[in-house]
């Protein structure tokens, strides 16, 4: 019989807060030439042809911004100009920009604001179980507050 490897750290008893953003990636400044020619790049490509407007990215650094898009696509920045349009024109086909304080949902629902993750962005609890649909309009509508 295999041995078989001790189960892996939960998370939350795995990690103090600091320790779990000394895994982040490298800070901005830390690029390598090839990575600093690809944000060049994307740059570029943006200025030529730029995404629609979001509110939200007036809260955050352009750079890092750009930097996380790139970074979740290993610096494609083909992929990552796609994404970033794609992303932008999501944001406003949902209207996330009218989304307001009174559309906070409440913890009886079947999905809710709870809390904020390390870097400080909201988390959600979603709970699909706890919505009884009455009709596909229903359930839309539930989805959209």
């Amino acid at each position: 019989m295999a041995a078989v490897a001790p189960a892996a750290e939960p998370l939350a008893a795995a990690a103090s807060p600091a320790s779990a953003m000394a895994a982040l990636p490298a800070p901005a400044g830390e690029l390598s030439a090839e990575e600093e020619a690809c944000l060049q790049e994307l740059e570029r490509r943006l200025e030529e042809n730029p995404e629609p407007a979001v509110s939200e990215h007036a809260r955050e650094d352009r750079r890092c911004r750009l930097l996380r898009f790139l970074r979740a696509w290993s610096f494609d920045v083909n992929a990552a100009f796609k994404n970033m349009h794609e992303h932008a024109q999501a944001w406003q086909a949902y209207r996330m920009d009218a989304i307001t304080a009174t559309d906070e949902l409440d913890e009886r629902s079947c999905f809710y604001v709870c809390g904020v993750d390390l870097a400080g962005k909201p988390t959600l609890i979603v709970r699909p179980g706890a919505h009884t649909q009455t009709s596909q309009e229903d359930s839309v509508q539930v989805a959209r507050r």
